[in-house]
């Protein structure tokens, strides 16, 4: 009867010893499984914060670039509203100066300027705005006869919003002194410092 209270005794202690080891074994399990799991948790979320922090430099470069596009869009565009502005008034400004009575000095100048010694001959050949052209004949008429006496030819030309194109002997030689070819003269000499003041107005607000 002992015997057999021994061996029911071992087997239950037998069982409770193994009963624990298993235990431990799904506990020691349990707990690597769910270090595992928690290195993989933490693995991914710095894997999502990065992409995230890559997706945000990605974003602020992209709107940073499109910001400063815009901007020198936006100051390309005044820029050029301005010189257009300019120009219409420097524009405006030579049509009130090119008077006849101005164009007429100044052909005469160019005339006695582009006599051959000994000749006269050097024929002239005028063109210029149809509004301006009877009070431009009538000056000639009062004042320079001499070259008139030259050979003069006076037409209006609707292509000749103010101003003048003059051509002596046959083309020999040329001037240009349109409203159009004054404005684009003065605008290669005036644009540039003009740039350079709207660089550094631009400049000085950023």
């Amino acid at each position: 009867m002992e015997d057999l209270q021994n061996l029911l005794e071992r087997i239950q202690r037998e069982g409770v010893e193994q009963a624990e080891a298993q235990a431990e074994q799904i506990i020691a399990t349990a707990r690597e499984t769910a270090r595992q799991l928690l290195a993989s948790a933490e693995h991914d979320a710095a894997e999502l914060r990065a992409a995230a922090q890559r997706d945000a430099e990605v974003f602020t470069e992209r709107a940073t670039t499109a910001i400063e596009h815009a901007v020198r869009d936006y100051v390309l565009r005044v820029q050029r509203s301005l010189e257009a502005l300019f120009m219409e008034s420097v524009r405006g400004r030579i049509a009130d100066t090119l008077t006849p009575e101005l164009m007429a000095e100044v052909l005469v100048k160019l005339a006695d300027a582009y006599a051959r010694p000994g000749e006269d001959d050097t024929t002239v050949e005028i063109h210029l705005a149809p509004a301006d052209r009877d009070r431009f004949v009538t000056l000639f008429l009062e004042h320079y006869r001499s070259l008139i006496a030259r050979g003069v030819e006076i037409h209006g030309d609707q292509r000749v919003r103010k101003g003048f194109r003059v051509s002596f002997s046959n083309d020999r030689v040329y001037h240009d002194f349109t409203l159009e070819a004054i404005a684009e003269s003065l605008a290669s000499i005036l644009k540039p410092p003009l740039r350079e003041i709207f660089q550094r107005a631009a400049d000085a607000e950023r």
